[in-house]
């Protein structure tokens, strides 16, 4: 039989997480909201059943609020689940209940994922969860989506419901209502023309909507400005129902508040004048793990493999079967050089997804968007703003589509301008290269103020387009503030593998087009003749822009070739020199052809200007403007143009 299953719940819930281990997907796990901003589908069999589950939205209520909650009450107007999976936060129930409330009210059946068992114990608290399935009409199940507890028996209670819906009773809950409410509300389903309510929804849901002008039909059925006084009216009586069914259903003993020791915690990491510097000293540490001794020493074990016996050993096979020169060239220096060349990265790639996976599954990244909003304002952003900023470290195209959260369009607007200077996963091969072969003994405080230089041009940027794009209102920034968690490891590494896979998925797809590329161009003439570097149509182009890029101090075909194949992807930077030195030679080469004040500049324009395709794309479909992403992509070449001559004539006077 085929199901298919939405997953809702708060933001923090542990609903992502269950997502991951019921579908084996990967899915970034955060501690504020929106990570999952758009519908994410998984596939998964169990007990003879093949399940999609749509893993919508975390939100708090069905009020169309936001663009997550018009999102999630668009889905069920248009899609037919066969059950919902309502995951809870065990150790916040009152908040999280006013959601279930909501949900069982659609019509469509509920299940109820009680998470967070463990940490409610923990905390000294029981929970009835059979009481409380009484109460509400539909099964709870007790879970913890972090231990891998209690799943099973939550699969197995949600086919036994989509087999039979007549196990939950949608009208236990409404009959706690008040008479004169319920009267109310009975009224305006009769009232709702009959023909514009799908079947699978329950009309009282939608004469609830309806009152607190929240349904986007038949909008003159009651006067104008009176929804919030419903909205009032029907959510104090949804929290009193909530409230005396938490009084039987949680039992209380003394112990010592976890939440006490958060705010300790909270005393220091989030003090107003220590909060910021403590971040930066975290993330300096971060980047002098990654790419200090420990990343380094990695990163030379793999380059022994891959630029050493890799190439020389299927150079050698490839000559006992009598291939033709050119065809060694395309393997060796081509598909391996190239690739290989990015690939040698993975290990300091890997120690800084690890340690910014503890930072998130700690919490303290949510506190990092916390601590932010006073500096953002100034700039015409919110806390919220760092969301897509913080996302950006990974990925522009995610922290792009993240930008959603901003209720402000003209806050969106601005925040997708800033995100693409954000220093991406894809810009961590040619730092760490560079940085490698001319700072050899600063690799950690170069890399951390090329991200900081980011920021920082981030924000002038915000400043000189704020009143362009963005008028005086701004966005009030709310945020929930879990407590500080233990990371569950095995959530840990599954995070890092996911970010990690993206990379090599992408430097075996990308990456391997782009340096067959470079290897054609760089071997023939435009006229298809086989010839040497020198006289090849890649050269021909680079010293076409060489005038260009010699104020910078890069007057070297190679690496402005470099730069332009950066824009199918930043990872091809470093291919494409690969394949043009060979990855044997590269260090050598580099050193060779430009200074280190030079370098410095090559890197700070990596860094600013424009981001890859699939970002331009993201910025496109997100803007809805062509004007505006071409507006990005220019400002973004002006910006790293005149940074990078600024740096490289600075450093100059003293490198």
């Amino acid at each position: 039989m085929k199901l298919e299953v939405a997953l809702l719940g708060n933001p923090n819930c542990g609903k992502t997480t269950l997502f991951n281990e019921l579908t084996g997907d990967n899915k970034t796990v955060g501690n504020w909201t929106g990570v999952t901003v758009t519908l994410e589908i998984g596939h998964f069999h169990y007990d003879n059943n093949y399940i999609d589950i749509i893993d919508l939205p975390g939100i708090y209520s069905l009020f169309t609020h936001s663009p997550e909650q018009i999102t999630v009450c668009e889905y069920f107007l248009n899609y037919h689940p066969d059950v919902i999976i309502n995951v809870v936060d065990s150790t916040n129930l009152e908040r999280n209940l006013y959601l279930t409330t909501q949900l069982i009210d659609t019509g469509v059946p509920v299940v109820v994922a009680l998470n967070m068992g463990d940490e409610l114990a923990n905390q000294g608290l029981t929970l009835d969860a059979e009481y409380l399935s009484e109460e509400l009409g539909v099964p709870c199940i007790r879970i913890s989506a972090t231990q891998r507890t209690g799943i099973k028996r939550l699969m197995e209670k949600v086919v036994e419901v989509s087999k039979n819906p007549a196990l939950v009773d949608k009208n236990k809950l409404a009959s706690r209502f008040s008479p004169d409410l319920n009267k109310t509300i009975n009224d305006t389903a009769a009232a709702l023309d009959a023909s514009m309510i799908p079947e699978h929804i329950n009309p009282r849901w939608l004469a609830l909507q309806k009152l607190m002008e929240h349904w986007p039909h038949n909008a003159d059925t009651i006067s104008e400005g009176t929804g919030d006084r419903w909205e009032m009216l029907i959510g104090r009586e949804r929290y009193m129902i909530i409230a005396d069914i938490i009084a039987h259903t949680l039992k209380k003993s003394p112990y010592v508040n976890r939440h006490k020791t958060s705010k300790k915690l909270d005393s220091i990491l989030c003090n107003r004048y220590l909060a910021l510097p403590i971040f930066a000293l975290i993330m300096l540490a971060v980047f002098y793990f990654a790419f200090g001794p420990v990343g380094n020493f990695l990163c030379d074990l793999l380059k022994i493999f891959l630029a050493g016996w890799l190439p020389r050993t299927v150079d050698a096979l490839l000559i006992s079967a009598g291939a033709v020169d050119g065809l060694r060239s395309l393997i060796v220096e081509g598909v391996i050089g190239g690739v290989g060349g990015v690939m040698v990265f993975v290990p300091q790639l890997a120690i800084l997804f690890f340690c910014l996976a503890i930072l998130e599954y700690s919490g303290y990244m949510s506190r990092a968007a916390f601590m932010t909003d006073r500096l953002l304002s100034g700039f015409g952003l919110s806390g919220m703003s760092f969301i897509p900023m913080i996302l950006g470290f990974g990925c522009s195209v995610p922290a792009i589509m993240s930008c959603r959260v901003l209720e402000n369009k003209r806050e969106r607007l601005l925040t997708m301008a800033v995100v693409p200077f954000m220093s991406c996963g894809a810009k961590m091969p040619v730092y760490a290269l560079f940085v490698a072969v001319f700072f050899a003994a600063h690799q950690g405080l170069i890399i951390f103020g090329l991200y900081a230089l980011g920021i920082i041009i981030g924000l002038i940027t915000a400043t000189l387009l704020k009143p362009l794009i963005m008028k005086k209102e701004r966005t009030v920034f709310l945020m929930e503030m879990p407590p500080y968690r233990k990371p569950v490891w095995h959530c840990v590494f599954r995070t890092v593998w996911s970010r990690l896979w993206d990379f090599i998925s992408r430097a075996g797809s990308i990456i391997l087009l782009a340096s067959v590329i470079i290897w054609f161009f760089s071997h023939f003439s435009w006229h298809l003749y086989l010839v040497n570097e020198s006289n090849s149509m890649l050269q021909a182009i680079g010293v076409f822009l060489v005038p260009l890029f010699k104020p910078l101090g890069i007057d070297h075909w190679q690496l402005i070739v470099a730069l332009m194949t950066g824009f199918m992807a930043k990872e091809a930077v470093v291919s494409t020199l690969s394949v043009l030195y060979g990855a044997k030679l590269l260090a050598g080469s580099l050193t060779a052809i430009i200074s280190p004040a030079a370098a410095l500049a090559f890197l700070v324009f990596v860094l600013l200007y424009t981001p890859c395709i699939a970002t331009i794309a993201a910025i496109r479909r997100e803007s809805r403007s062509l004007k505006f992403a071409f507006g990005v992509i220019i400002y973004q070449l002006l910006v790293a143009w005149c940074v990078s001559f600024i740096a490289y004539n600075i450093c100059s006077l003293f490198i």
